[in-house]
């Protein structure tokens, strides 16, 4: 960079500051002057405009008055005559019209048509035209005209509230415009007058200025000149000029600072010199006790010091002299003098590791008490290696004699420095050798040690049952593996291969999960152990490879581990073992396992309710495979549908315990249940074909351990081993019940009547016998809610039902008891606090007519949560918050499809569609269910009510009085 003086540089700032400054002020200056002139301009085209719009705005209202008149007398020339001499008459007026309100002009006045002639018949269609046309009051607008700028303003004649017609009134803006730029003209040339006057002033001012800065850039640039001399003679290395430069000001301050500078740097370089010195001496002894002589002697030419000695740390940690100055030899047996850490200044010294400087005992307190103290002067010195304290050096002399300043204390350091470097060295040196003496004999006894053991991993590896191997850089595997790996892999083309291309060439994974392991195994090795963590669930535990045809031909497990060298991953071990046989085993286990499950849940149930049970399941299911073969797009009745039939057979087998028919129905239920309330759920028939496959698979399941090993048939109604014909035994029945049996003999009475039982058994039952199992399946449902099982009363038991109905009312009742015990019972803690006995009660009570039979049940819970119900209608979207709807059309909605008051869905209930199944299945049959409100409860939103279910009375049977008892 080009050097320029503080001289030139003061004098053309400064000059450039005037000249940007005044340059900054008539530019404020002429923008302001600018901008109020634009102001006033813009005030002065407001104003000129203001008093055109009123001056028109008035005008044609006047002319409007005046026309009012003569177009209801049809004074056509009036008109004319109005028009043409108010446009002829003022300037500013550039054309003058009056038109019918059909367009039809009467005058037409301009500059060019003086006299407003128009030809007769012509209409005016121009966009002004139309714009007038369809005013009811006055207005006016701003327009082009033959290029120019108008106003024009338009006032409808109206007489008797009809608008007769237009008159129109064009007013230039030629005027205001040329008053304008006369104004704009006068404001340019007074802004030039007042810019030329600042302009001189300022110049004016900059000359003086420029001159006042030349004298003063003189008057400052001396000193700095003078010190700019003595810093040169300085950085060319001579320090021996004292820097006399005598400013009152900042300049004298800096010439002190480099008259302290240069004194400093001179001692430093001298200081610098006795460091190398120092430095290269002890470098070259061997000897520690040498190189402590060398370090006392260098401290006392530097600093003056008479008498000197260096503590080393010994075994048993106290400081121990090694060395004195002037050197003299410690005896053998001689005691050493020894300190303890913080005994004296010289175990204060060690104890803080910190230099400390005592220049006169005398006027020092730590040494009052010492007698005949006669002042000296002292120096302690630590030796540090780092933060470890390996000894002391300590220095006394006379007070006058003794030279340490505060930039000794720097020196001092770095002498102790070197100090413990050499000893380090000398030790280093002495262990090195003591080492090479016995190394040879380590290295021998090492080599036969990494001999056997390399033996012994060779040999582990030829015959460890299961294949190992790792993984290098690039994904290549090392040579060395066990052996037992060719035998899982099926080849012996291993070492130095791609691992990728060994383990998964023929496995059934993905390409996407393949890429994955790929990239993740490459990412890992060189990288930090914790990646491991991060990525090891890309890496598989198990896959199966596959025969040409696509079949399973082994499944091989995997287990992945680093090895980390200096906490990197080095490479990667992989274990290998096929588990082909054992997973078959733990299959068959599990196989035979579930079996015997299957047989005991069989067992805990009739032969004849596992029949209805079955037959009922398989009817359904056969039902929502037809209803999604018939329907080509998703449809919410169909899909309710669905719903209801699996979310029934879900409930039979929860009823009768078949846990393995309930988990995989409650799939099935989960996806119908998606359907219906997921508007975005797709209709997937193949999806929803194989999950009803896969729910009749476990459902034949029960049929074929029943069939297979418990010899059962499950197709009909069994009688010993005999199938039983019904129709044959309807007409038995029939028949018993037309004899008359009072003139039989006893005996013979008592056993037609026990055969009449017999045979009724098989055709028709009483409710509780029906239900039984319904009822048998509320003590797990119970333990399933944490609930209490309740206590049932069924009357009216002497009605009998036919067979027919048995299934739907089990079906029927399955949802009623299971919604009663979720919704209706309270847990026992909550009853006890209301003063109800622990164990809940359902009652179920049979009322026989002509044409029905009802089934009237209750509980003894809390009743209906009709607010609850309500407040789900209304988020379903059912009732809005402004309806009222009455209690028993809220308490109907628990027949509607997914309205459930549940907290949340479990394989209990809380999908909202057990009641509305029970609806449709007595709709279907012929029959209905109805919910009967009682009296509010003592609970607020809640209110009794009782279920009543009726069927037709087709299902009953009707049963000789005299047999039955």
């Amino acid at each position: 960079m080009k050097f320029k003086s503080i001289r030139k540089k003061l004098i053309s700032n400064v000059s450039i500051m005037f000249v940007v400054s005044f340059t900054i002020v008539l530019s404020i200056i002429s923008y302001m002057s600018i901008s109020e002139s634009e102001k006033n301009l813009i005030k002065s085209e407001n104003s000129i405009r203001t008093g055109l719009i009123t001056k028109g705005t008035t005008l044609t209202k006047n002319n409007s008055q005046a026309l009012n008149g003569m177009v209801e007398d049809n004074a056509y020339s009036a008109v004319k005559e109005l028009v043409a001499n108010t446009v002829a008459n003022d300037p500013d007026i550039a054309y003058g019209i009056y038109m019918t309100a059909e367009s039809q002009p009467w005058v037409n006045a301009s500059a060019s048509n003086p006299s407003g002639d128009v030809t007769p018949g012509e209409s005016l269609d121009d966009e002004n035209s139309i714009w007038a046309a369809g005013l009811e009051n006055f207005e006016y607008r701003l327009h082009s005209w033959n290029n120019e700028e108008f106003y024009e303003f338009v006032a409808p004649v109206i007489i008797d509230e009809e608008i007769m017609g237009f008159l129109r009134y064009g007013f230039t803006t030629e005027t205001l415009k040329k008053t304008l730029a006369q104004e704009a003209e006068e404001s340019k040339k007074s802004i030039i007058y007042s810019i030329s006057i600042l302009i001189g002033v300022g110049l004016l001012a900059i000359a003086a200025g420029f001159n006042g800065a030349r004298s003063l850039a003189i008057k400052l640039s001396t000193p700095i000149k003078e010190l700019k001399e003595a810093a040169d003679t300085i950085a060319k290395g001579d320090y021996s000029s004292e820097v006399n430069v005598v400013t009152n000001d900042e300049v004298g301050l800096l010439a002190n600072n480099f008259e302290t500078m240069r004194a400093t740097i001179k001692k430093k370089m001298q200081d610098l010199a006795t460091l190398n010195a120092t430095g290269e001496v002890l470098a070259s002894l061997l000897d520690q006790h040498l190189a402590l002589e060398q370090a006392l002697k260098t401290m006392h030419s530097h600093c003056g010091v008479s008498q000197g000695s260096v503590f080393m740390i010994n075994k048993n940690d106290e400081l121990e002299v090694n060395a004195f100055y002037p050197p003299k030899k410690i005896e053998a047996d001689q005691k050493p003098k020894k300190f303890k850490l913080g005994q004296g200044i010289l175990g204060q010294s060690a104890q803080n590791r910190k230099i400390i400087f005592v220049p006169d005992t005398r006027a020092d307190a730590s040494f009052e008490d010492i007698p005949n103290n006669e002042g000296k002067a002292l120096l302690c010195i630590p030796l540090l290696d780092k933060d470890v304290l390996i000894g002391v050096m300590n220095f006394s002399g006379e007070v006058d004699k003794v030279r340490f300043e505060d930039s000794d204390y720097e020196f001092a350091s770095s002498i102790a420095r070197l100090l413990v470097i050499t000893i380090k060295n000398i030790r280093m040196r002495e262990m090195i050798e003591e080492h090479n003496r016995t190394l040879e004999l380590k290295i021998a006894e090492r080599t036969a040690e990494l001999q056997e053991k390399t033996n012994d991993i060779l040999s582990m590896l030829q015959n460890m049952p299961q294949g190992l191997f790792t993984i290098m850089s690039g994904g290549i595997i090392h040579h060395e593996y066990a052996a037992y790996l060719e035998t899982i892999l099926d080849t012996k083309n291993i070492a130095n291969r791609n691992f990728m291309d060994l383990l998964f060439s023929h496995s059934n994974l993905g390409s996407d999960k393949l890429d994955q392991i790929n990239a993740a195994i490459n990412a890992l090795i060189d990288s930090d152990e914790m990646m491991f963590e991060f990525n090891s669930h890309l890496l598989p535990s198990e896959y199966n490879t596959l025969d040409n045809e696509g079949n399973i031909k082994k499944i091989i497990e995997l287990g992945w581990d680093p090895i980390i060298f200096e906490e990197m991953i080095d490479k990667i071990m992989v274990t290998v073992r096929d588990v082909t046989e054992i997973k078959a085993l733990q299959a068959e286990a599990e196989n035979q396992k579930q079996e015997l499950e299957i047989i005991g849940h069989i067992l805990s149930v009739d032969a004849g309710k596992l029949n209805e049970f079955l037959e009922s399941s398989y009817q359904f299911i056969d039902d929502c495979r037809a209803l999604i073969t018939q329907t080509p797009e998703k449809d919410l009745e169909v899909v309710a549908t669905l719903f209801r039939n699996m979310h029934t057979v879900k409930g039979n087998a929860r009823t009768y315990g078949f846990t393995f028919v309930t988990n995989s129905v409650h799939e099935v239920e989960t996806t119908y249940d998606e359907l219906r309330k997921n508007e975005h759920s797709v209709w997937d028939k193949e999806r929803m074909f194989a999950e009803l496959d896969l729910a009749e698979k476990d459902i034949k399941r029960y049929e074929q351990v029943a069939q297979n090993k418990l010899g059962r048939d499950t197709k009909g109604t069994n009688l010993g081993m005999a199938t039983v014909d019904r129709d044959k035994i309807r007409r038995i029945i029939d028949s018993m019940n037309r004899i008359e049996t009072s003139n039989l003999d006893e005996s013979l009475k008592l056993c037609f009547n026990d055969a009449y039982h017999v045979l009724l058994e098989f055709e028709a039952k009483t409710i509780d016998k029906i239900i039984s199992d319904v009822v048998e399946s509320t003590q797990s449902l119970a333990e399933q809610l944490g609930k209490i099982p309740p206590k049932f009363e069924v009357s009216g038991d002497s009605v009998f039902i036919n067979i027919d109905a048995h299934t739907m009312l089990n079906n029927i009742f399955m949802h009623v008891f299971r919604n009663s015990m979720d919704h209706g019972i309270e847990s026992a803690d909550i009853r006890i606090k209301e003063g109800k006995p622990e164990q809940g009660l359902i009652s179920l009570d049979v009322i026989e007519s002509d044409e029905f039979i009802d089934l009237i049940i209750k509980d003894d819970g809390r009743g209906l949560a009709l607010v609850k119900i309500k407040a789900k209608a209304i988020e379903n979207g059912i009732f809005t918050q402004e309806d009222a709807p009455t209690d028993q059309e809220v308490a109907n909605l628990i027949f509607a499809s997914g309205l459930s008051t549940a907290e949340q869905v479990t394989q209990v209930s809380g999908r909202g569609v057990g009641m509305e199944a029970v609806k449709k299945f007595l709709e279907k049959e012929g029959g209905q269910i109805d919910v009967i409100l009682g009296d509010e409860t003592k609970h607020a939103g809640f209110r009794q009510f009782s279920t009543r279910i009726r069927i037709p009375s087709k299902y009953g049977l009707v049963v000789a009085s005299g047999l039955v008892v």
